[in-house]
């Protein structure tokens, strides 16, 4: 066969594989040509999208650092104490802790002048302590133009800001007049002070708001630095003072480097596959866009309610943080069920779930048309609202919400009764991303229901400091703790009739590494909240136990937290530390409060009793600032009655307190307890609650809470 007729066979057999490859060879290079078209035109949008965002992201950092310094001027400036303290002749105590602190800490100013209607500073502070330079030279001849600007009629607040080139580098300042916030205030005639507050933009300070709005290598450079990618600062007579500048990237160009060897592959990959490709996708196509949709569906809502999800929140186009940037603001509503677990506890879960269900239905209506509601947890529900009525439109749907669980839930198992705390959090997109709003409205939360439930609470700067304060002192107490750095002080409990002393009470003292007296009331309860009580109140008894050794012919009494007490296992805590210290069990007394007996009476009841089955005395603490029912005398075993410090200092005022001491001090003495009064602070409640037949007396009249190497010689002095 020759050459013509194989090339004439290969044309008549082979045309249709011919054409088919031709066109799938044409395809793939036409697939290749585009895509690495579109990903080198996608790189360059990419790098010139990066840089616009970034300079817009800087400038954005600019007026927000300006901004929160106009926020705080107001505060310390339209303030009815501020007229008070800094007209006429300006009150120094208030100066001190009014702006000389803020000044030290640096935090919200760390540089304020407080001017005069002639021009003259009536104070200069920078850091904490006096400038010796005028607020004229400290920021140079451009300070006349923001303070003619925030010159307005008397009594009328305004202010203006610039950046300044100051003796300590470049800082925002602003100025404005020292105005009241209440109406009708007056101002002493013919003053006028204008308090000027400044903050230094600092390498710290700097690189703290590149890290908060995400710039790489955000700095401080002089006014001719040569950087391409650069925010000018000019004073306010627009003279140019410095610069941000910052590290540019072409992202783009990068991820292009990076992906270009697996495109490359996968193209080739994809030829090899092309033709099986297609066959299959048509048929497996709708399958797997039904089960795509399904699997969304189930990721972004709750499967019982059927409400969106905190994932869904986020991922809407009201929780998309850059359709939030095109509506500046923002509230977000935070709300928890008061009483759901009960409903669980007693009802159990189904009943718990159709509880649910009622709440979303009627969540639901109310938040219908005016914003987003998810289901954010077990029993917790979010509302996002946007709008330049966001803040009234989330109060009025809170008030919404509990007026609603108002009235009882109907279910087959009868009606359920709940309530929410709701915290409400709202702010400007442009300065506080929507998980922050999420954060905070959570935490107004948490204030409400510490408040006691079912209202509303709005979230406040101060609560995030105090859990700040709070949460840092939980970890110095563990450490403290974990070094057995809490100390334990004694305060002698004396015969009221010879006032010879008879028994010591045991108190936890912790002094912090820097000096700081932390009071018992605060570290006890940063206890029970963190978990740490248990290891508290057993480091606190078996110290007690092995210092009372000592003192062979004293009752010691020990405080016992509720939370020890719900522990089953309590009173095996308490016989180990006895053996271990051997402490006689009779002349340990346990301290408790009515806190211990309301809520679980049955529990409590049953732990008394195995402690006094090891010999251990129980007394009744603070008797008289509860409920202080007489039943609880009555059902418990108690073998002591302490009459609290707060009943004990009104009997020098009150007859009828008199009347009441008398009386509790009978009926406890006909039930056979002895009676100990603390506080007692002067001879006449002496010797009153002696005539009135109490035991044993306490307070500062005799003696304060000592160390234990004090407590032998205070036994051998009169007291």
């Amino acid at each position: 066969m020759n050459f013509g007729a194989v090339l004439a066979r290969f044309g008549r057999k082979g045309t249709i594989e011919f054409w088919m490859a031709v066109m799938a060879g044409a395809a793939l290079l036409a697939t290749v040509g585009v895509v690495f078209y579109s990903l080198n035109h996608l790189a360059d949008e990419v790098d010139r999208t990066d840089e616009a965002l970034t300079r817009q992201t800087a400038q954005a950092a600019v007026k927000s650092f300006v901004r929160k310094l106009h926020d705080s001027h107001q505060d310390y400036a339209r303030w009815d104490d501020a007229v008070t303290g800094l007209y006429n002749v300006p009150n120094s105590d208030f100066v001190r802790s009014g702006y000389t602190d803020s000044t030290e800490t640096g935090i919200i100013f760390d540089t304020a002048f407080l001017i005069d209607e002639t021009g003259k500073d009536l104070f200069a502070l920078r850091g904490g302590s006096t400038l010796d330079t005028s607020s004229a030279a400290f920021f140079g001849p451009a300070l006349a133009h923001i303070l003619k600007q925030s010159d307005g009629p008397p009594g009328t607040y305004a202010v203006a800001s610039g950046f300044f080139k100051t003796p300590e580098g470049i800082a925002a300042a602003v100025a404005g007049p020292v105005v009241p916030f209440s109406e009708g205030m007056p101002l002493p005639a013919g003053q006028k002070r204008m308090l000027v507050i400044a903050k230094h933009l600092t390498e710290t300070m700097v690189k703290s708001l590149g890290e908060e709005f995400v710039i790489a290598d955000l700095a401080l450079a002089p006014p001719d630095s040569a950087a391409t990618e650069s925010v000018t600062l000019a004073d306010p007579a627009g003279i140019p003072i410095g610069k941000l500048v910052w590290s540019t990237r072409a992202r783009g160009s990068e991820a292009l480097a990076m992906i270009s060897p697996a495109v490359t592959t996968i193209l080739i990959l994809l030829s090899l596959i092309m033709m099986g490709v297609v066959i299959t996708a048509w048929s497996n196509l709708r399958a797997t866009m039904r089960s795509r949709q399904e699997a969304e569906h189930a990721a972004t809502h709750d499967f019982l309610t059927g409400l969106p999800n905190r994932a869904s929140l986020l991922a809407t186009p009201l929780g998309d943080e850059k359709s939030l940037r095109m509506q500046p603001d923002v509230c977000v509503v935070f709300l928890d069920l008061d009483g759901f677990k009960d409903v669980n506890d007693t009802h159990g879960h189904f009943a718990g779930d159709r509880a649910l269900l009622g709440c979303s239905a009627g969540f639901s209506h109310i938040a219908q048309g005016k914003g987003l509601l998810a289901r954010v947890g077990g029993d917790e529900f979010a509302f996002l609202t946007t709008g330049p009525d966001a803040q009234q439109t989330g109060r009025k749907v809170a008030e919404q919400f509990i007026e609603f669980l108002r009235e009882p839930l109907k279910t087959p198992k009868g009606d359920l009764r709940l309530g929410t705390s709701v915290g409400i959090a709202a702010g400007c997109s442009l300065d506080t991303t929507i998980h922050e709003l999420l954060r905070r409205s959570d935490i107004a939360m948490y204030e409400a229901k510490k408040l006691g439930g079912n209202r509303i609470a709005y979230y406040d700067a101060n609560i995030d400091a105090k859990m700040q304060e709070r949460a840092s002192l939980t970890h110095h107490l563990r450490e403290a703790l974990a070094a057995e750095e809490i100390g334990v002080a004694y305060q002698l409990i004396v015969d009221s009739a010879t006032h010879e002393p008879k028994g010591v009470e045991a108190l936890a003292r912790w002094t912090m590494f820097d000096g700081r007296v932390i009071r018992p009331d605060i570290f006890i309860s940063l206890a029970e909240e963190g978990g740490l009580i248990e290891t508290l109140g057993a480091y606190v008894l078996r110290r007690a136990c092995l210092d009372a050794l000592a003192w062979p012919s004293f009752i010691l009494s020990v405080n016992v937290s509720p939370v020890q007490f719900k522990n089953p296992r309590f009173d095996e805590m308490v016989g180990q530390a006895l053996a271990d210290t051997g402490f006689p069990a009779s002349q340990l007394e346990l301290e408790i409060t009515e806190r211990h007996l309301m809520v679980e009476p049955d529990i409590a009841l049953a732990a008394m009793w195995r402690l006094k089955e090891r010999g251990v005395t129980i007394a009744l603490d603070d008797f008289g600032t509860g409920y202080s029912s007489i039943g609880y005398l009555r059902t418990f075993p108690f073998d002591r009655l302490k009459l609290d410090r707060s009943i004990c200092a009104d009997i020098t005022t009150s007859a009828n307190v008199q009347q009441l001491v008398q009386g509790t001090i009978a009926i406890a003495r006909s039930m056979g307890l002895k009676v100990t009064a603390e506080g007692i602070e002067d001879e006449f409640q002496a010797k009153f609650l002696r005539l009135a037949g109490c035991e044993f007396l306490q307070g500062y009249f005799f003696n304060r809470p000592m160390p234990a190497g004090e407590i032998k010689p205070r036994m051998l002095e009169t007291v």
